[in-house]
């Protein structure tokens, strides 16, 4: 491509960004203000306290903290099992400022996680060579992105699900040399970036994009590795790329809550930051009607471990550890029910349509699982010259995945699946990119050069 269209290209990137990007997520602030100003209370209890952290922040500097008189205190120890990103970042805008937070902050610091998830991923598609996929992205993704208003953490976890996949995308084209030069390491340096804002914001989430990138990397370098050739040697940036996947998934974290402590005189933190998976799951099985009597409420979970273990705090160490053994032995007692309860959990979701103008999301799945491996079959990826898309659709496939198993382990709600919505607009993209090369070709996908 030359410099002249190379260069108009990116015009035409900036003006959808503006019309699809900004102008849509302008109204959403606009819904926010109207919707929040003047609340001083929410009805999701740990955005109360993410309010209190901001404002002992702004006062006193500390962060992921509550002052409680002279005293800080661990936000841990009230916002319990929360994940820290947003009370950090809204601590960090009231400091900034210098003025208290509102529930109005909240809900456009979701908004703003929303509009930079859909920006990343747009980048990465302009970047990959995947132009029409990236304006599809941003005309289509722009109204799920910003349709959801609110000051719960659940909103802005589209954009934080899209944060996540960056990383796995980016290993997936780089591996494969379909980015090169400094434009490779731009993209992995971004990628291990947004997977650690997303591990800040969502555990869970930011687990599920270190397993994919480390996924994608054990792919990349199992071929070489067992055959053996000179090859590995070429892969052993792999191994020096995990290091940067690990980092990027634990390390934020541990950094920012390391620093405060040091920073700050306040109590020892006995309680875990962020979820807990052996509480989630726990609670899992009380989603659905069930013959354990479990109810997905944090104080059915709280009660339980008290009753069998008065001395142990919630959602301290002993109190997670209690609850792995409750689940499996609910397994163990009943697998029967265990396994009734989930697949009917597994069943409202692939039922769902994801966004709701899409087809129900089994048919969708069906089609992308089908898609693939009939592609690499016949060539199609080459022929097309768009030899990304398979690796973005996979990966997409993976994070699907993971979300229907985290809502079958967790909950099905909606609130907790949406992010789905994002990577069935980012797979709808890339096939109509796919559409648009088989035509402009004329229609014709014999082989060419492939003997």
């Amino acid at each position: 491509m030359t410099g002249s269209a190379s260069f108009w290209r990116w015009v035409i990137f900036a003006l959808c960004v503006s019309t699809f990007g900004v102008f849509p997520f302008n109204q959403a602030t606009e819904r926010a203000t109207e919707e929040f100003s003047g609340q001083t209370e929410a009805d999701w209890p740990a955005t109360n306290v993410w309010l209190q952290a901001a404002d002992c922040a702004r006062r006193t500097g500390a962060w992921l903290t509550i002052c409680e008189g002279e005293e800080l205190v661990p936000i841990a120890h009230r916002a319990l099992a929360d994940d820290p990103g947003h009370a950090l970042f809204l601590g960090l805008k009231a400091r900034l400022l210098d003025r208290p937070i509102s529930l109005v902050d909240v809900a456009t610091l979701n908004i703003w996680l929303d509009f930079f998830g859909m920006l990343a991923l747009a980048v990465l598609l302009h970047v990959a060579g995947s132009f029409i996929a990236s304006l599809v992205f941003l005309m289509l993704g722009s109204g799920v992105y910003s349709a959801w208003v609110g000051v719960s953490p659940h909103p802005g976890l589209i954009g934080v699900a899209s944060f996540a996949s960056v990383l796995p995308i980016a290993i997936f084209l780089s591996g494969r040399g379909l980015v090169s030069g400094p434009v490779h390491v731009i993209l992995i340096g971004l990628g291990a970036g947004l997977l650690g804002l997303a591990a800040l914001f969502r555990e869970p989430i930011g687990t599920m994009g270190f397993l994919i990138s480390v996924g994608a990397l054990l792919f990349l370098g199992w071929k070489p590795m067992r055959e053996g050739n000179g090859e590995w040697q070429n892969r052993r940036w792999l191994l020096l790329l995990f290091v940067v996947v690990l980092l990027s998934w634990q390390a934020p974290l541990r950094l920012v809550l390391l620093a405060r402590d040091i920073s700050f005189p306040m109590q020892p933190v006995a309680l875990i930051q962020t979820h807990g998976i052996s509480h989630t799951l726990y609670l899992g099985l009380g989603t659905v009607e069930n013959t354990f009597g479990i109810r997905w409420d944090d104080e059915y979970a709280k009660s339980a471990v008290h009753r069998a273990h008065p001395h142990v705090d919630y959602v301290s160490p002993g109190y997670y550890r209690i609850l792995w053994e409750f689940y499996f032995d609910r397994v163990r007692e009943d697998p029967i029910e265990v396994g009734r309860i989930y697949s009917k959990k597994a069943g409202y979701i692939i039922t769902e349509r994801f966004p709701h103008w899409a087809p129900a999301l089994w048919v969708a799945l069906i089609g992308l699982t089908i898609l693939l491996p009939l592609g690499n079959r016949h060539h199609l990826w080459r022929t097309l010259d768009y030899e990304q898309a398979p690796w973005i659709l996979g990966v997409v496939l993976v994070f699907i995945g993971f979300f229907i198993l985290q809502g079958v382990m967790a909950h099905q709600s909606r609130q907790y699946s949406e992010p789905i919505s994002a990577f069935m607009v980012l797979s709808f993209a890339i096939l109509l990119e796919v559409y648009w090369r088989y035509q402009r070709r004329g229609g014709n996908t014999a082989k060419s050069g492939d003997g």
